[in-house]
């Protein structure tokens, strides 16, 4: 949809790509830590740390959402509120629905209490969630531009991603086998070692 634009949506993909992002290393950072390639560096105040950025990035992604949805709601402009019509219309309304619900309100709840940000698997399983809810809302802005009416998800979305994912991970699992995790000569590596949060 070419014709539509928002001053927004570069900030929007920004807040959405860094909590990807936040979460796919998450991820890495404890399969690694249990397979014993991070010991004694990965610690609980890095988890700690990196849930917070999560929870950070998900209220940066649910305002600067709100905000572009807002603005373009009140000024009700037919070339731009077209693009919302369509997503609020539909089978694609419960997608709009779905994205609301378990890409902003359940991480948020599920990242807020301080235990949560301290418990691998919980961290892991919302990381996942993310990650899922981040392919739905990629696929909720490129989709309804092909088809308005219905939610078609087939074989070549689920194949094209698979093929990304396969690729990603090949190319992730040849690097860590050929470079050191630690950076060694940093002149911060220890005061990042030892590392504790103290709230």
């Amino acid at each position: 949809e070419y014709h539509w634009f928002s001053t927004m949506y570069g900030v929007w993909f920004f807040a959405a790509s860094m909590r990807a992002a936040l979460s796919v290393l998450l991820i890495l950072c404890v399969i690694l830590a249990a397979k014993g390639y991070l010991k004694g560096i990965l610690k609980q105040a890095h988890r700690y740390d990196l849930a917070c950025l999560m929870l950070t990035f998900t209220i940066f992604w649910t305002y600067i959402s709100f905000s572009q949805y807002f603005l373009i709601y009140s000024a009700n402009i037919p070339e731009e509120t077209f693009y919302y019509i369509t997503r609020m219309s539909g089978d694609w309304a419960y997608v709009s629905v779905a994205l609301i619900i378990f890409k902003f309100v359940v991480p948020f709840l599920a990242l807020l209490p301080r235990w949560a940000k301290r418990t691998p698997a919980h961290l892991v399983a919302i990381s996942l969630l993310i990650l899922v809810m981040q392919f739905v809302d990629l696929y909720w802005v490129v989709y309804p531009a092909y088809n308005k009416e219905e939610v078609v998800l087939g074989l070549p979305e689920i194949l094209i991603f698979l093929g990304f994912l396969g690729a990603f991970m090949w190319a992730v699992t040849k690097f860590l086998s050929k470079n050191s995790l630690i950076p060694l000569k940093d002149p911060y590596i220890k005061e990042s070692m030892h590392h504790h949060v103290v709230y």
